[in-house]
């Protein structure tokens, strides 16, 4: 299965810029930023691996957040964000190799474009960086193979948290398979099963997984939501990742049966 990358912005980062910067982040994972003395050019916020030593240095710890790509293969972004004014945000990606040293130094303007990942990249980064904007909201950043891109269409719902990938030219998708997994920051993985005519990912929050109450009312609204679409189909396969998926699709599998049956 390829896979789709969901960048988001992680509460309380080390990767964010704080100085005299008002964040605010909603249940639906939007960050509202204000800083309107924050430095043209800078990064508001960065996606990147850190070293053992840089986080030393910054008092964090180290970690691994970007995703491997395969050199030589074209990606393509989708960045999902409101900004004042309306194009004075965008995103930067620098390549390195093994030595540290950049190898391609890239610039989108654009809220959605192609890119090559170069040959000898060892490592990379993505910042979203400020032109002129005086306020922005934040909601998340796709990445995604171009040729998949090209193939399925992506319906992001922030209020569900779901990542939808619907085939391209199917009307009413006839396979659908739905992959249930936790939701995690800063970095999400969703996956495309090109057996499929659509492919559900839902990345549920921890909120949810309080209570058998809270998690049956969720995926009852899950199912009311898509309902539509999924009784269309022949066949629908779920899958859960993760040991606490098992409960998930324990409660989850009779409520679709219910719907099917009325």
């Amino acid at each position: 299965m390829d896979e789709v990358y969901i960048f988001t912005w992680e509460t309380n980062s080390a990767n964010a810029y704080t100085y005299g910067s008002r964040i605010q982040k909603d249940l639906n994972g939007a960050v509202h930023f204000k800083n309107e003395l924050h430095p043209v050019g800078q990064a508001i916020y960065s996606w990147r691996n850190m070293s053992g030593n840089t986080a030393g240095d910054q008092g964090v710890r180290a970690s691994v957040v970007l995703p491997s790509l395969q050199p030589g293969r074209a990606y393509h972004f989708v960045l999902s964000a409101d900004a004042t004014p309306q194009d004075s945000i965008g995103l930067t990606l620098d390549f390195f190799d093994r030595t540290g040293t950049m190898i391609e130094h890239l610039v989108f303007t654009e809220r959605e474009a192609d890119f090559v990942y170069p040959e000898g990249t060892v490592d990379y980064r993505i910042d979203l960086v400020r032109f002129n904007n005086t306020a922005l909201t934040f909601n998340w950043l796709l990445l995604l193979p171009s040729d998949c891109w090209k193939k399925y269409a992506i319906v992001k719902n922030d209020g569900l948290n779901t990542l939808a990938l619907e085939r391209r030219g199917v009307a009413s998708p006839q396979t659908i398979k739905l992959i249930f997994q936790r939701q995690h920051e800063p970095l999400d993985v969703g996956y495309i099963d090109s057996k499929f005519d659509a492919i559900y990912n839902v990345l549920l929050p921890s909120r949810y997984m309080r209570s058998d109450d809270q998690l049956e009312a969720y995926l009852k609204e899950l199912i009311h939501h898509f309902k539509t679409s999924w009784d269309a189909a022949i066949q629908v396969e779920v899958q859960g990742i993760g040991p606490a998926m098992k409960h998930v699709l324990m409660l989850f599998e009779p409520l679709l049966k219910e719907t099917q049956v009325e």
